[in-house]
């Protein structure tokens, strides 16, 4: 578990952005940070499977300024990106893209000003 943990905060940080914040209960719980947020990154003991869009989940979205720029950036990164260019929805435009270990029912997103970027699970 410790190793997924791992993987996770790489693609927290290394992908995304994030910075570690803390890790004091390290290897159960790692704090990250994305100004003005703080998240925190749990090590799961049972995985949830979801069908993202099909099914009900958390969204944790993000508001940028330059949704297809960062779309380009997270793909040349080797990202698992749900949706490769702008989708419209009813509060503007968003893409979503997939956290490689998938632990819970969570999707991050990015938005770009009215739009944004989700992200599929976290640990």
């Amino acid at each position: 578990m410790t190793e997924e943990l791992d993987q996770a905060i790489d693609f927290y940080s290394n992908k995304l952005g994030f910075q570690v914040k803390s890790r004091d209960h390290y290897p159960y719980v790692v704090v990250l940070e994305h100004e003005p947020n703080t998240f925190i990154l749990s090590k799961m003991e049972k995985p949830a499977q979801i069908d993202y869009p099909n099914v009900a989940q958390t969204l944790i979205n993000f508001q940028i300024d330059d949704l297809e720029g960062v779309l380009k950036d997270l793909k040349e990164k080797g990202v698992d990106l749900i949706h490769e260019t702008p989708q419209n929805c009813p509060v503007g435009v968003y893409a979503a893209l997939r956290d490689p270990l998938r632990k819970c029912d969570g999707d991050p997103g990015i938005q770009d000003g009215g739009s944004g970027l989700a992200a599929d699970g976290s640990v």
